[in-house]
């Protein structure tokens, strides 16, 4: 992953994974490989604690799906 990803972008990928957005496609909306997403991700994950990411994304995907019923 580029050091010089601004914040916005690495902000941004974070918001699409925890909605739940396979990694492919969150590459292809924001032009990143698919490993400089995992990259992203897997730093943010480690800075946060990876229970705690994880959490928060199934929290967010429960949350999605059960607002489109």
């Amino acid at each position: 992953m580029p050091s010089s990803l601004p914040n916005a972008m690495v902000s941004l990928v974070i918001g699409q994974w925890l909605q739940g957005m396979p990694r492919d496609i969150i590459a292809a909306q924001n032009s990143l490989s698919a490993g400089a997403v995992t990259s992203i991700v897997n730093r943010w994950r480690q800075n946060l604690g990876i229970p705690l990411a994880k959490d928060l994304r199934e929290l967010a995907v429960t949350e999605k799906n059960r607002n489109k019923r």
